[in-house]
């Protein structure tokens, strides 16, 4: 099978890219060693047309987050790069015939825990923060994508 890594030197990306078996492809700022690297930036560049060539599944770990600026003034990069940048990607996948695309997400998507109560999908609280809600955002509307 072959995989497509975003947020592959993130702290969950780093633990996938060990457990795939068979070749992998990862997106990146910078070029990582050992690895297929495709350089791209998310705060300013678009995804290469080819980027998904030859590619079974997609794991879209990579977000803008934990940024200690004050949220509102940097709106934007959280919509260009948790919304936008996932949205073109879904779409390429679909363009080239991608199998599957694993898109990680935040629990901030799903806003507060209720207390003593397993949440399931129905209990969408709000989001919490310009974060949470520009990854709810993206969630939504890959769930469009997947129905078309």
């Amino acid at each position: 099978m072959n995989s497509f890594v975003t947020g592959s030197t993130g702290f969950v990306g780093k633990k996938l890219i060990c457990a795939i078996n068979g070749r992998i492809r990862v997106l990146s700022r910078k070029k990582q060693s050992d690895l297929e690297t495709i350089i791209c930036d998310f705060e300013k560049d678009d995804i290469p047309n080819d980027a998904l060539d030859g590619v079974d599944i997609v794991f879209h770990l990579a977000g803008f987050s934990h940024d200690l600026r004050d949220a509102r003034r940097i709106e934007n990069l959280y919509q260009k790069v948790n919304v936008e940048t996932t949205i073109e990607l879904a779409k390429l996948a679909v363009k080239s015939g991608v199998k599957k695309f694993v898109f990680v997400s935040s629990v901030k998507a799903g806003g507060s825990s209720i207390l003593d109560m397993c949440a399931t999908e129905i209990d969408q609280g709000v989001p919490e923060g310009v974060y949470g809600k520009s990854k709810r955002e993206a969630e939504l509307e890959l769930l469009k994508i997947g129905k078309a």
